[in-house]
């Protein structure tokens, strides 16, 4: 393969597949100043101005045409799959934005700023070329006659927050961010899209939100201090206890918001979990457990589901009923107000549902992405599911019909911590380290990003050659075609 541009005042050639051999023209003078890109040899694409080149293997590397050096991002690698395929070719948007690389009928696009993938797509037959449009938002190839446009802007809105691990308030309206060069914990307003207030964190910080999203509790080796969300202030503050022993590991309020269950992780392997029930009201301590396993969520009716597979009763701290099947620890457990209960069930991906009365297994067993799951959420009604793997891909769930909702939504390597639905169910939120995603789910929202994106509706004529066996309807019926 050949890639050529003009850097500065000369025209070069760079030949690829197997070796790298760059020619600067007319004199077809070989030189060696691109270094990075002799490990690189499969493929290779100038930016449009010819400042930048992206040559690729297994890896991407992108080097300054002018001096050779290779742009690093981190330590990690940019992979592409695709690269060393037969055929593959790499391709630049006008504005360098955008890198692009298809072989057969595979396609990638990433955005370059930040290495991430925005796109894994397959293409109805074998790609020939393909080109981005100026403003760098659509791809368009070239099938049976007919252009293809592929649009590229995220099907998720994100809000930008600092980096580190984030929770989420039910609902989604606030998301508290732990900042640990500094020392502190962001609290960011995601309807107004700005961080409001930042908390002193020490070492071992826990936090989480109550049901309605007015308070949050703190708790780290010094201290646990519930905050009011509405004025930010302290409304009371009292000395962690057993730092001698333990560390602050999660938070969990009850339903009613009266108790909060705070879990203190043995800062020794020889050591037990303590469980603390905390009155929100002034910050007594009412009861404290010794405990061999951690705690989880609250129950409806109030006891806590164990990501060790038991439920602990508080009056206490014993573990009560019937283990329900965890093999080892859960990687993530979530309770619904309706009295269902989801747990991660091994590496591959696997959910269960257990009734938290009995408790009684329901069946089948949820089976979706392969990947381990990291968190999970119901939806306020209690009918839906959300789950995200480790590697950021997400899934909806019907819970009534235990079935998967949908395809999976790539978030693409995204280091998901925390998920939340919109009180109606019609948007679930997800954080990960420096971004908050707002993704429709409710069919109506979901037909309006359609439609925006579009900019027009089906006219009868597409929707019979892309939709031949479904009645027509107007889908957009405010939009002309």
């Amino acid at each position: 393969m050949a890639a050529s541009a003009r850097r500065s005042d000369r025209q070069h050639l760079l030949l690829t597949g197997g070796r790298f051999d760059e020619l600067a023209l007319p004199d077809w003078t070989p030189e060696r100043r691109l270094a990075p890109c002799r490990t690189h040899v499969d493929v290779a694409a100038f930016t449009p101005d010819g400042k930048t080149i992206a040559c690729a293997a297994a890896t991407i590397a992108l080097v300054d045409a002018a001096t050779g050096r290779e742009h690093k991002l981190g330590d990690d690698d940019w992979a592409c799959d695709i690269c060393t395929k037969p055929g593959a070719q790499l391709r630049f948007s006008q504005d360098g934005d955008y890198l692009a690389a298809f072989a057969a009928r595979e396609l990638r696009v990433w955005k370059v700023a930040d290495r991430k993938q925005i796109l894994s797509y397959r293409a109805e037959d074998e790609l020939t070329d393909l080109r981005f449009d100026p403003d760098g938002r659509t791809l368009r190839y070239l099938y049976d006659n007919m252009v293809i446009s592929l649009d590229l802007s995220p099907r998720a809105g994100a809000t930008h927050v600092r980096k580190g691990v984030a929770k989420l308030s039910p609902g989604g309206r606030w998301v508290a961010m732990e900042d640990p060069d500094q020392n502190r914990l962001g609290l960011w307003d995601l309807r107004g899209r700005k961080e409001v207030a930042t908390f002193p964190l020490r070492e071992f910080g826990a936090w989480g939100f109550d049901r309605t999203g007015t308070r949050m509790l703190i708790a780290d080796i010094t201290s646990v201090r519930l905050i009011d969300l509405a004025t930010r202030k302290k409304l009371w503050q009292i000395s962690t206890p057993h730092t001698n022993t333990n560390n602050p590991e999660r938070v969990d309020f009850s339903r009613d918001g009266k108790t909060i269950a705070l879990t203190l992780q043995p800062s020794s392997q020889e050591g037990s979990f303590r469980l603390l029930e905390v009155d929100t009201a002034d910050g007594r301590v009412l009861r404290t457990f010794s405990s061999q396993i951690g705690g989880g969520p609250y129950t409806p009716d109030g006891r806590l589901a164990s990501t060790f597979g038991r439920f602990i009763d508080l009056t206490t701290g014993k573990p009560v009923d019937a283990a329900f099947d965890v093999v080892r620890g859960a990687s993530a457990v979530a309770v619904s107000d309706q009295g269902r209960l989801a747990f991660s069930a091994g590496p591959a991906g696997r959910i269960a549902m257990w009734t938290v009365q009995g408790p009684a297994q329901i069946t089948p067993v949820l089976r979706g992405t392969t990947g381990e799951i990291a968190e999970l959420a119901f939806s306020p009604k209690g009918d839906l599911l959300a789950s995200v793997t480790m590697e950021g891909i997400l899934q909806i769930w019907d819970v009534n019909a235990m079935r998967r909702l949908g395809g999976a939504f790539n978030l693409h390597g995204s280091q998901i911590t925390s998920l939340a639905f919109s009180p109606d169910d019609s948007t679930l939120y997800a954080a990960d380290w420096g971004s908050v995603y707002k993704i429709p789910i409710g069919a109506e929202r979901i037909v309006q990003d359609v439609c925006r994106r579009a900019g027009h509706t089906l006219s009868p004529a597409d929707w019979a050659a892309f939709l031949k066996d479904v009645p027509y309807r107007d889908i957009c019926p405010t939009r002309q075609p």
